[in-house]
């Protein structure tokens, strides 16, 4: 948890990505895609970056909040995540298409 952000936005409250207006949501992602992701680059020497926001599950601050994290070759940064359940794409797919 990061009581004090590098960069805050806004400081109305959103609890994740469904609950955030469209366009304070496209103007986190201009100013990470602009300005952030930018100096972040320069200053860490990266060689890129994951970007991710927490939805319910895994979202220990209920407050809509980015992810950005440096990534370096051979890093072993792991994000754990349950290989046999996406081993059948078709089936995926599947219920993904169904109405």
């Amino acid at each position: 948890m990061n009581i004090n952000p590098i960069v805050n936005i806004t400081k109305k409250h959103y609890e994740n990505i469904l609950d955030i207006p469209e366009e304070v949501l496209m103007h986190a992602m201009k100013t990470l895609r602009e300005n952030i992701y930018p100096i972040l680059k320069e200053k860490l020497k990266c060689e890129g970056f994951t970007i991710c926001e927490n939805n319910f599950l895994g979202q220990d601050i209920r407050h809509f909040h980015i992810h950005v994290i440096p990534r370096y070759q051979n890093d072993k940064i792991d994000f754990n995540y349950n290989k046999e359940q996406l081993k059948d794409l078709d089936n995926i797919f599947k219920v993904l298409q169904d109405k």
